[in-house]
Protein backbone atom coordinates (compact mmCIF):
# COMPACT_ATOMS: atom_id res chain seq x y z
CA UNK A 1 0.00 0.00 0.00
CA UNK A 2 2.69 2.05 0.91
CA UNK A 3 4.44 1.51 -2.29
CA UNK A 4 1.57 2.91 -3.99
CA UNK A 5 1.84 6.26 -2.30
CA UNK A 6 5.83 6.60 -3.21
CA UNK A 7 4.76 6.34 -6.85
CA UNK A 8 1.55 8.06 -6.77
CA UNK A 9 2.44 12.20 -6.88
CA UNK A 10 3.78 11.60 -10.12
CA UNK A 11 0.53 10.28 -11.22
CA UNK A 12 -1.52 13.20 -9.90
CA UNK A 13 0.88 15.98 -10.56
CA UNK A 14 -0.41 14.88 -14.33
CA UNK A 15 -3.64 15.31 -13.60
CA UNK A 16 -3.46 18.54 -11.42
CA UNK A 17 -1.16 19.96 -13.90
CA UNK A 18 -3.86 21.89 -15.04
CA UNK A 19 -5.34 23.23 -11.81
CA UNK A 20 -4.15 26.46 -10.89
CA UNK A 21 -6.16 26.71 -7.05
CA UNK A 22 -4.31 25.02 -4.46
CA UNK A 23 -7.30 23.67 -2.74
CA UNK A 24 -8.64 21.97 -6.15
CA UNK A 25 -5.54 20.44 -6.51
CA UNK A 26 -5.62 18.92 -2.44
CA UNK A 27 -9.05 17.62 -3.52
CA UNK A 28 -8.08 16.33 -6.95
CA UNK A 29 -4.56 14.67 -5.07
CA UNK A 30 -7.15 13.33 -1.95
CA UNK A 31 -9.74 11.89 -4.57
CA UNK A 32 -6.94 9.62 -6.51
CA UNK A 33 -5.32 8.45 -3.41
CA UNK A 34 -9.18 7.64 -2.15
CA UNK A 35 -10.02 5.85 -5.46
CA UNK A 36 -6.36 4.06 -4.91
CA UNK A 37 -6.46 3.03 -1.25
CA UNK A 38 -10.61 1.83 -1.81
CA UNK A 39 -8.99 -0.46 -4.95
CA UNK A 40 -6.14 -1.83 -2.79
CA UNK A 41 -8.52 -2.36 0.46
CA UNK A 42 -10.89 -4.56 -2.30
CA UNK A 43 -7.51 -6.26 -3.33
CA UNK A 44 -6.19 -7.77 -0.08
CA UNK A 45 -9.80 -7.94 1.71
CA UNK A 46 -12.40 -8.51 -0.87
CA UNK A 47 -15.04 -6.52 1.44
CA UNK A 48 -15.57 -9.45 2.92
CA UNK A 49 -16.17 -7.67 6.53
CA UNK A 50 -18.13 -9.14 9.41
CA UNK A 51 -19.32 -6.05 10.57
CA UNK A 52 -19.79 -2.74 9.26
CA UNK A 53 -17.45 -0.85 11.41
CA UNK A 54 -14.68 -3.28 10.76
CA UNK A 55 -15.36 -2.27 7.06
CA UNK A 56 -15.36 1.04 7.54
CA UNK A 57 -11.91 1.58 9.71
CA UNK A 58 -10.52 -1.06 6.84
CA UNK A 59 -11.24 0.98 4.39
CA UNK A 60 -10.90 4.47 5.84
CA UNK A 61 -7.22 3.22 7.19
CA UNK A 62 -6.51 2.18 3.17
CA UNK A 63 -7.19 5.73 2.00
CA UNK A 64 -5.58 7.07 4.71
CA UNK A 65 -2.19 5.41 4.18
CA UNK A 66 -1.91 6.29 0.69
CA UNK A 67 -2.54 9.58 1.28
CA UNK A 68 -0.45 9.56 4.10
CA UNK A 69 2.45 8.13 2.19
CA UNK A 70 1.89 10.27 -1.03
CA UNK A 71 2.11 13.40 1.01
CA UNK A 72 5.11 12.07 2.94
CA UNK A 73 6.77 11.01 -0.89
CA UNK A 74 5.96 14.97 -2.10
CA UNK A 75 7.19 16.35 0.69
CA UNK A 76 10.68 14.64 0.94
CA UNK A 77 11.39 13.41 -2.46
CA UNK A 78 9.21 14.46 -5.20
CA UNK A 79 8.28 18.10 -4.68
CA UNK A 80 10.08 20.62 -6.58
CA UNK A 81 12.51 18.06 -8.48
CA UNK A 82 13.08 17.65 -11.81
CA UNK A 83 10.68 14.93 -12.59
CA UNK A 84 8.15 17.74 -11.54
CA UNK A 85 9.55 20.53 -13.59
CA UNK A 86 8.80 17.97 -16.73
CA UNK A 87 5.44 16.94 -16.24
CA UNK A 88 4.59 20.68 -15.20
CA UNK A 89 6.19 21.81 -18.52
CA UNK A 90 8.60 24.14 -17.11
Amino acid sequence: MEIVGLVLPPIVDLINRFINDKSVRFLVAFFFCAIFGVGLNWLQTQFNFPTPLEAFNSISGSILGVFGASQISYQLGYGESKIQDVIRGK
